[in-house]
C-alpha cells in the first residue's frame, strides 16, 4: 500500500539558524514510521545532510534561489502531482 507523502520544506544553516529545521525534524521523526517523509532544502551542509538522513532518507537538495514563487510552482508540478 502507497504511503502518503509528507514534505519538509525548510532551510537551516548558521546564517539564517536552525530552530525550524530541528523541529521539522522532531515532526519528522514521529511521522516517518506511518508516512513518507521528503525533505527539500537549499544548500545544506554536511551536518544537516547527516541529521536529516538520520531520520528521513529522503533528502533533494534544491537549486538555490531566492524566487520563491518559482520554487513553489517547481516543488508543486514536480512533487505534489502525478507520484
Amino acid at each position: 500500500m502507497e504511503r502518503t507523502r509528507v514534505i519538509f520544506r525548510v532551510d537551516g544553516g548558521g546564517r539564517i539558524g536552525f530552530g525550524h529545521m530541528s523541529r521539522a525534524l522532531a515532526l519528522a521523526e514521529i511521522l516517518v514510521e506511518t508516512y513518507d517523509c521528503l525533505f527539500l532544502t537549499q544548500e545544506p551542509n554536511e551536518t544537516i545532510r547527516k541529521e536529516i538522513k538520520a531520520v528521513c532518507p529522503n533528502l533533494t537538495e534544491l537549486p538555490k534561489s531566492s524566487d520563491f514563487p518559482a520554487e513553489a510552482s517547481m516543488i508543486a508540478k514536480e512533487y505534489l502531482t502525478g507520484r
